[in-house]
């Protein structure tokens, strides 16, 4: 699999990210994750736009799965949504995800909608989900897609708090493949190890190996070999008591005071 960070603002858009979705198809990858808003913050179109073209055409070229996320205009609802998109090796789209956990200004000046859902897609691989940005910070949505059976968590960023990722993978027993704008990429597997700070070892349990760092059009990325077999029990299987209900109770009071 691959992800990237970077590049710089005057960089970011689709002539950047097209050469990272060359290079990461020359280097015969299953799935590219390219990070939030790749086409450029405050751009919107619909789904028949350039970013979905782009992803589309080079998954089909490369026979790979490629995910990244766009500013998603409804014509039908004329609502804007932040999506996530997913494609598989013939170019269709087969996932879509809006953001539900939406920063200050997309809510407030750009007026996105939120989402209300977090589904699960499958793939030849397994079953992939996801979550953006802003989510982390929240822990229902990784939390919901493991639950749902995902192998991967996907999560498309503009910048992110490097130290939760360490939590929402060993939390919920799941893999995360992390593209971001302006922090640094990573994968963690479903033991919340980091392959940035913890290399693996040869002959050792780690559950990703290949390690590879490029740098292409200003952009890094970074490609590495996931096994997904790996570590997948959830701490949580001997668990009697789930305390949901109390935690609802207790938010839907933090709202009304």
């Amino acid at each position: 699999m691959a992800c990237t960070q970077g590049p710089g603002l005057e960089d970011y858009g689709l002539k950047a990210f097209g050469k990272v979705l060359d290079a990461a198809g020359e280097g015969k990858v299953d799935l590219v994750l390219l990070p939030e808003y790749f086409s450029g913050e405050g751009t919107t179109e619909t789904l028949s736009g350039a970013s979905v073209r782009l992803m589309s055409e080079k998954a089909r070229q490369y026979r790979m799965f490629v995910a990244g996320t766009i500013g998603r205009h409804d014509p039908v609802t004329n609502r804007l949504y932040n999506s996530a998109l997913l494609f598989n090796r013939d170019g269709e789209m087969i996932g879509c995800y809006d953001k539900i956990h939406l920063y200050g200004p997309e809510l407030n000046q750009l007026g996105v909608t939120p989402g209300g859902s977090a589904p699960v897609f499958r793939t030849d691989f397994g079953k992939v989900g996801f979550m953006t940005c802003y989510d982390s910070w929240f822990t229902d949505v990784a939390e919901l897609v493991a639950l749902k059976g995902a192998d991967i968590l996907l999560f498309p960023n503009l910048g992110y708090d490097r130290a939760l990722m360490h939590a929402r993978s060993l939390d919920n027993c799941i893999n995360i493949l992390t593209s971001t704008r302006s922090g640094e990429y990573g994968f963690w597997d479903a033991m919340g190890r980091d392959i940035i700070k913890i290399p693996s070892k040869p002959g050792g349990d780690s559950s990703f190996k290949d390690v590879v760092q490029i740098k292409i059009a200003n952009t890094g990325v970074l490609m590495v070999t996931i096994d997904l077999n790996a570590m997948r029990e959830r701490h949580q299987s001997n668990q009697k008591v789930w305390l949901e209900e109390e935690i609802l109770r207790e938010k839907q009071r933090w709202w009304v005071e």
